[in-house]
């Protein structure tokens, strides 16, 4: 990995056109409208699913047909990127439906509760105990041979979760992590990492021995003759995010730095980026043998638990009551203390930036220059399909489906048929990229000094040996006048400039 690593991501189905599979469409989309420049790919599950847009898997060894196959993933020459959607698995699984049926072996693969255990007193006090990004009931009804029965749904009632201390399980997951390695993937990425492990009387998140099994599986992947990295997927307070680099040898490579978009964002909202000066000067001292994945939107939105200690509460309901005016929503998680806290904001970039009093270019800077900052800090750098696009909400498929996450799903015909909006912001995005992969001194291991001398401009230093090179990205629709090294230069409306 180095600084000429960019990561796309994207959904197997992203892209339409009823002559050729989606999957084939991206391949020719990576080659061609993005000219080549990202060298991953992180494809989203891709697996038959049934719900959750792909994270309720049915089976890990399948390919959707509606999106292609193995050998159109095959065929895809970036290096892969492959979700291990293991904390949970459909409820319309064949195993889970074997289960309901009571085969013991299947059942012991799940948490099974009896509907007198859920009824005691203590039982109900544990389950409160119990921290998870949803507010839908933790146990979900089933029923078994007649009998009713609960089982453990983190998600909801379709995803229902796995029982890691049964063998079975592990030998489940490990033949599934193996077949995504056989067919091109370098990158894992664990996901839901933080809820693996059940234990009834903790809070069931950060579990011990959920850091032993990422330990089991950085074990397996350095045993292999080239190299897989492994990368947890924890939306989780930053202090708590980087306990899964363990010692710095033995469980993640690569961690997401979930406190970096939302500070760009709130550096934008409120024009100053001291919250995100003081932030980044302290938080790049990881060991040297991990890194971060630095990304702005997702396909889940844009976090906000990476804001928590960092800024004040009364910010972070700014932000929020932005999102909703530009026509978004704020997905709510169940804290430690029982109370409803913002988890993300389910609207895209480009509709929470929209400001109708810029004028075009300004626009497009605004959007393609802050999706971009984020790739100038230590760290690979990652988009998600939808920044090259500049897409505004997706409100139709919102409606249609009741799944606020879709406001940043849209899927799109191919070839292209960019607005001269979406057009501008790809290029100049592109153009950034390329930027980026011609300097050593954006190496992800690169030393970073912060520089504050004026706030609505955040200044970043970055060198490596004898070689620097200075970030200035104006925060505002103003001009703003700066000394770089001895001599001055004007930033006009959210300029950002590579020295």
């Amino acid at each position: 990995m180095s600084e000429k690593t960019n990561i796309l991501i994207t959904y197997p189905g992203q892209f339409l056109n009823p002559k050729s599979s989606p999957l084939s469409l991206l391949k020719e989309f990576l080659s061609k409208d993005l000219k080549g420049v990202m060298t991953h790919a992180h494809i989203l599950p891709f697996h038959p699913w049934s719900s959750d847009d792909g994270f309720a898997c049915i089976n890990f060894h399948e390919v959707e047909p509606k999106y292609g196959s193995w050998s159109d993933i095959d065929q895809i020459p970036q290096g892969l990127m492959m979700d291990c959607v293991f904390n949970h698995i459909s409820a319309q699984s064949p195993l889970f439906q074997k289960a309901l049926q009571g085969d013991p072996e299947a059942k012991s693969m799940f948490h099974f509760f009896s509907e007198e255990q859920v009824l005691k007193p203590e039982f109900q006090s544990h389950l409160q105990q119990v921290v998870r990004p949803r507010t839908s009931p933790l146990l979900t009804p089933v029923e078994v041979h007649g009998e009713k029965e609960f089982v453990w749904t983190t998600f909801g009632a379709d995803q229902v979760d796995l029982n890691f201390s049964e063998p079975k399980v592990m030998m489940l997951l490990v033949d599934t992590l193996f077949n995504y390695i056989r067919h091109g993937a370098r990158l894992l990425r664990i996901d839901a990492v933080p809820f693996f492990w059940k234990e009834l009387g903790t809070t069931c998140s950060h579990h011990p021995k959920t850091h032993e099994l990422i330990q089991l599986f950085r074990a397996i992947v350095d045993e292999l003759p080239f190299q897989v990295l492994l990368v947890t997927e924890s939306n989780v307070p930053h202090h708590e995010n980087i306990t899964y680099w363990g010692d710095g040898h033995n469980e993640a490579h690569l961690i997401y730095n979930f406190s970096l978009a939302p500070l760009i964002l709130h550096a934008l909202t409120f024009e100053t980026s001291r919250h995100l000066v003081e932030w980044a000067s302290l938080v790049f001292t990881n060991p040297p043998s991990t890194s971060f994945i630095n990304f702005t939107a997702t396909h889940d939105g844009i976090g906000m638990r990476g804001l928590e200690g960092l800024v004040s509460e009364a910010d972070i309901v700014v932000m929020c009551d932005k999102a909703r005016r530009k026509g978004g929503h704020v997905g709510m998680k169940s804290g430690r203390d029982g109370e409803l806290r913002p988890y993300e904001l389910n609207v895209t970039w480009a509709s929470y930036l929209e400001d109708e009093a810029l004028d075009f270019e300004s626009a497009v800077k605004k959007v393609a220059h802050s999706h971009a900052l984020a790739m100038f800090f230590p760290g690979l750098n990652t988009q998600y399909v939808h920044n090259f696009f500049g897409s505004r909400n997706w409100s139709e498929g919102v409606k249609d489906s009741g799944i606020a996450r879709r406001t940043n799903r849209k899927p799109t015909p191919h070839p292209l048929e960019p607005s001269a909006f979406g057009e501008a912001v790809r290029e100049r995005l592109l153009a950034l990229i390329e930027l980026k992969n011609q300097c050593p001194e954006f190496h992800p291991q690169a030393k970073i000094t912060m520089h504050n001398p004026n706030v609505k401009v955040l200044h970043l230093e970055r060198s490596m040996g004898n070689k620097t090179k200075n970030v200035y990205f104006n925060l505002t629709s103003e001009t703003i006048e700066i000394n770089s090294g001895e001599s001055s230069m004007a930033l006009s409306a959210f300029d950002l400039v590579v020295v």
